[in-house]
């Protein structure tokens, strides 16, 4: 495997999983189910987007993010070979 290859899998990897946890575990967890999100007087407004709404949304993005994991795997690439 090439030094690309694997700078890409792994940016890839990282900003994928980045991408479903904050997703899942931040929004629809923490936040859904946190008390330090209470407003006073906002209790009947939703603080989250919905379920479909947010796999949508987080699909959409891992597929940009195989793209965008090609110029910060170059970037890291050529980092390495400067220092």
């Amino acid at each position: 495997m090439t030094n690309f290859t694997a700078a890409y899998w792994q940016a890839v990897l990282f900003l994928v999983v980045m991408n479903w946890f904050d997703g899942i575990c931040m929004d629809l967890v923490w936040v859904a189910h946190g008390k330090e999100w209470a407003i006073p007087g906002m209790e009947g407004i939703p603080y989250i987007k919905p379920l479909k709404s947010v796999l949508i949304k987080r699909t959409a993005g891992t597929a940009l993010y195989f793209v965008i994991a090609l110029p910060v795997a170059g970037a890291a690439v050529l980092m390495g070979g400067v220092l």
